[in-house]
């Protein structure tokens, strides 16, 4: 399923938002397996406690856990004050916003039509 470029150095899987869609049925019939996916943020929304992910075409949503993880800043697309506060050493490093890379880990889902990841952890990979 993953490629060979979505390994870390802990051995663990990371997913593309493409793989995690197209092989759902698998995750979906274990229901508390636990994956990893990497993609960019396309989308925050805090209010909706959603971050949608994107890789090569393919997005996946992100359901956020209730409160951001120690050490990680979740900006709003809309909050265009908070963007211009924001300092450049925090930026590159806690902010997750529209355009960074992310790594969420949770558990997929699927309601009506649409699968979703439900998130139970976000990082920020290394670069």
């Amino acid at each position: 399923m993953a490629d060979s470029t979505s390994t870390n150095p802990n051995s663990a899987i990371i997913y593309t938002p493409r793989e995690a869609v197209l092989h759902s049925a698998d995750f979906l019939k274990r229901r508390n397996t636990v994956i990893t996916v990497r993609g960019t943020a396309v989308l925050v929304d805090k209010e909706l406690g959603r971050v949608d992910i994107a890789h090569n075409g393919a997005k996946l949503i992100v359901r956020l856990p209730p409160e951001a993880p120690a050490g990680i800043v979740i900006v709003d697309d809309g909050d265009h004050d908070a963007k211009e506060n924001i300092s450049s050493s925090q930026e590159e490093e806690k902010i997750v916003k529209s355009g960074i890379i992310v790594d969420v880990t949770g558990t997929l889902r699927k309601e009506q039509r649409r699968t979703f990841l439900q998130a139970t952890s976000l990082s920020l990979p290394l670069p």
